[in-house]
């Protein structure tokens, strides 16, 4: 019979050594998840592109200017909701395969 330099057993730690290999890897099977693929569609209205053709100044008035930054803001605000919207869910998908 073989000993180790501890004294122990080479047959005694060989066993072992198998013995705990063999539990970490039933152990490691069973930790990983299933993946659960998203049910849902994204939803049509975050799927709407903003607009290309932003307004223009009709003319050199402050009220002119005030009328386009009045658009330019409703424009950015619906854009920027649906793309914030967009965003979060494809990074809840996104964790969800992982």
């Amino acid at each position: 019979m073989k000993f180790t330099p501890s004294g122990k057993s080479a047959r005694k730690l060989l066993s072992r050594c198998l013995a705990t290999s063999a539990l970490l890897m039933s152990l490691s099977g069973c930790s990983t998840r299933a993946l659960n693929a998203p049910s849902e569609p994204y939803q049509e209205n975050q799927l709407t592109l903003c607009p290309v053709n932003l307004p223009r100044l009709a003319g050199k008035t402050g009220t002119d200017f005030n009328a386009a930054l009045t658009r330019y803001f409703q424009l950015y605000t619906d854009c920027a909701a649906r793309h914030n919207a967009l965003v979060g869910i494809i990074r809840e998908r996104k964790e969800l395969e992982q």
